[in-house]
């Protein structure tokens, strides 16, 4: 994966990781849902309560075992990183790290 110009506070491929804890906190999500007709209806649903806040330290975190290699490509920091290893690392570190809620 290459993040180019930008950091771990927007790789989305973390969330997998809130998917992976063994009882991630659930609560209600929604979206609005395209009709055949062209009209839209909000439907909800229980879902991951997806939390990005932690993840520009979790992707220090990672980046301090060697793992990325950063460089610029013109005027960007860019990050090359295994997401395999990364969404493994981040498993781990948001068990490790997060507060286990009720």
């Amino acid at each position: 994966m290459l993040l180019l110009g930008c950091g771990h506070g927007s790789n989305t491929s973390l969330h997998l990781a809130e998917y992976r804890q063994q009882s991630p906190p659930r609560g209600p999500s929604g979206s609005s849902v395209r009709q055949p007709d062209g009209t839209s209806r909000w439907t909800t649903w229980i879902d991951v309560v997806i939390d990005e806040s932690d993840f520009t330290r979790l992707g220090k975190d990672y980046e301090g075992t060697g793992a990325a290699t950063i460089g610029p490509v013109g005027d960007a920091t860019t990050r090359l990183i295994s997401q395999r290893d990364l969404v493994d690392f981040a498993t781990a570190w948001l068990a490790t790290h997060r507060p286990t809620r009720p």
